[in-house]
């Protein structure tokens, strides 16, 4: 097994390893469940590409994991990677990675996704999310919240991802967590946002021990 560290899927070879995983059982239903969205918006989108939507991280916890990390959108490394993951050759994911950690997340009782599923930009940049991409995903975040039967959490990581939750008025007996997005924007320019998110993921460690 590849070194579980920060921006590890920037090799090629840990990408592939990680691809050779998606059919492991505690992940497999999340594979066909991306295979699926590929599927629909394929049907609705002329310009839409399979890695638009990329897969679940094997070495998370899959359909076992007790909290759910949802940020905005699938950005930019994380299309060529494949993955959502904290893994991904960039600072928001080392962010999560490095806190999590501290915290003492323990990585196999998480999963990782979006509000919305799948990228959103020209292919040269990302754009911020809008109420429209709120409501197109919002069938994609009820299917997967059916799929995660042992949730007991859900950490909301950013404005976004706070209100399109709010917005989906999803029944959900898990309890939510509201937190700041990791970005370097969020993360480096506010110590009191740093400090909200390590409090939160400590609580969240405390809860799922």
């Amino acid at each position: 097994m590849t070194e579980d560290k920060p921006r590890s899927l920037k090799d090629e070879a840990v990408r592939a390893e990680r691809l050779g995983m998606l059919g492991q059982p505690h992940v497999a239903p999340l594979t066909a469940f991306v295979r699926s969205i590929r599927q629909r918006r394929a049907a609705i989108d002329l310009d839409f590409q399979p890695e638009d939507v990329p897969f679940f991280d094997p070495l998370d916890g899959g359909i076992h994991a007790r909290v759910l990390f949802l940020s905005e959108a699938p950005g930019p490394q994380a299309v060529r990677s494949g993955f959502i993951s904290r893994n991904n050759p960039d600072s928001t994911a080392e962010n999560n990675f490095r806190m999590q950690s501290a915290a003492g997340i323990i990585r196999s009782s998480t999963v990782r996704w979006n509000v919305v599923a799948w990228y959103i930009g020209d292919r040269k940049r990302i754009r911020p999310a809008n109420v429209l991409d709120f409501g197109e995903s919002r069938p994609y975040l009820r299917e997967l919240l059916g799929l995660l039967k042992e949730l007991r959490i859900v950490a909301l990581l950013g404005l976004k991802a706070q209100a399109a939750w709010d917005a989906a008025e999803i029944p959900c007996q898990a309890r939510v967590v509201r937190t700041y997005h990791l970005s370097p924007l969020s993360m480096n320019t506010s110590i009191e946002r740093r400090e909200h998110v390590q409090a939160s993921f400590r609580e969240i460690a405390r809860e799922l021990n």
